[in-house]
């Protein structure tokens, strides 16, 4: 049911850190200077390729900071709707990391990879939908 996830992420777009996360504005001010074009890219598809396995999905929401029409920066955005998170008053932001150090990983390099940028050139947030914060990554 898909209903209760579209409620959650309509209240979340009401808290200001969701809020700057995805706004234009604040993007910008994350990208790099030279930045001179933004693209989103929502439900971004990859498929990597390593070690002999296949790994495939969809990057919830990829922002490529373009220069002269060259990709030198992107974000990787993912959406959480933790129930573990939710238990919590005021959640750990490195247990939140750890716990999707691995997917939030294969994101950037598949990101990497495609735009064909270093690792470092992806930065990462998790948007945590249940305490309307964001957590870096």
């Amino acid at each position: 049911e898909a209903r209760p996830h579209i409620r959650e992420l309509r209240t979340a777009l009401e808290s200001q850190p969701i809020r700057d996360l995805l706004s234009r504005a604040q993007t910008r001010s994350r990208a790099p200077k030279e930045a001179t074009e933004l693209e989103l890219g929502p439900e971004w598809p990859f498929a990597l390729l390593e070690d002999a396995a296949l790994a495939s999905g969809r990057i919830d929401r990829l922002v490529i900071a373009r220069a002269e029409g060259r990709a030198i920066w992107a974000e990787v955005i993912d959406f959480k709707t933790d129930a573990a998170v939710q238990q919590h008053a005021s959640p750990d932001s490195a247990a939140i990391q750890a716990r999707h150090r691995a997917q939030m990983d294969a994101y950037r390099r598949a990101a990497a990879r495609s735009l064909g940028l270093a690792e470092d050139h992806i930065a990462g947030a998790l948007a945590m939908l249940s305490t309307r914060s964001v957590v870096r990554c």
